[in-house]
């Protein structure tokens, strides 16, 4: 993926993903160019696909070696989130004596910290410079409690070219509450400061986040901080048979 940056950096049909490549537009650049990718890095995300159509689609284009799962889409405009996000950040605080900072270029004890954690909560962690935001901008979201643990962690990148069909959009996710601090809204607090935080520094009209359809806590977590879940559309994973990515 960071060798793959300079000429991604350009594309309006794919986006860095940093740990998988984001097809937006797997017509425009052709399906055998998808199956290249897959084949070479074992997977890839057809992002906010048509959801009517799509799995069988794909299961005509790669065949009965592989597995098609599906996150829900939730898009939502600036000025909802805000507001949503916001009454969240009035309403909640953490803990005394805890610091909640928004990192753009975390350092290696941080980043350690924030892959970590994603890892024991069964998330896929983003790569160091994608984290730093050496490849795309990148804003990540920890509440550090009195003993320097790291609580909780969200992250917003700006990982979609400005004339794709998600200009103006950014990406809310990675997001992980450690097991101890789970239903003290700590998972609402920091999605809600990442978001307030990033917009702020980009200005981003519009945040997309996706949500396996099992995955009760953070669609409420999303849905909370105004991120509306639209029923049209879904990511799509391919990915070979049996073999698990990210929750």
């Amino acid at each position: 993926m960071i060798a793959r940056h300079e000429w991604l950096v350009h594309s309006t049909t794919i986006a860095n993903g940093g740990r998988v490549m984001n097809i937006l537009d797997p017509a425009a650049i052709g399906w055998d160019r998808v199956r290249e990718f897959v084949d070479s890095d074992g997977t890839v995300a057809l992002t906010a696909m048509k959801r009517a159509n799509t799995e069988a689609l794909l299961a005509d284009v790669f065949g009965s070696d592989f597995d098609f799962p599906q996150w829900n889409v939730h898009i939502s405009a600036a000025n909802r989130v805000l507001a949503h996000s916001e009454r969240i950040l009035a309403e909640y605080r953490v803990v005394d004596g805890w610091s909640l900072e928004c990192l753009q270029t975390p350092n290696d004890h941080e980043l350690s910290a924030i892959q970590a954690l994603n890892l024991a909560t069964g998330v896929a962690p983003l790569p160091g410079p994608y984290l730093r935001g050496d490849v795309v901008p990148s804003f990540t979201s920890c509440p550090w409690a009195h003993d320097g643990e790291l609580a909780a962690v969200s992250n917003v990148t700006a990982r979609y070219h400005e004339h794709s069909r998600f200009g103006g959009h950014v990406f809310n996710g990675s997001t992980s509450v450690a097991p101890a601090h789970r239903g003290s809204g700590l998972g609402k607090i920091v999605t809600a400061h990442v978001l307030v935080e990033s917009q702020r520094m980009l200005s981003w009209t519009h945040v997309l986040a996706q949500v396996a359809p099992d995955n009760v806590p953070s669609r409420r977590m999303v849905e909370s901080c105004g991120l509306a879940c639209d029923p049209s559309l879904a990511t799509f994973g391919v990915i070979r048979r049996g073999v698990q990515f990210t929750r």
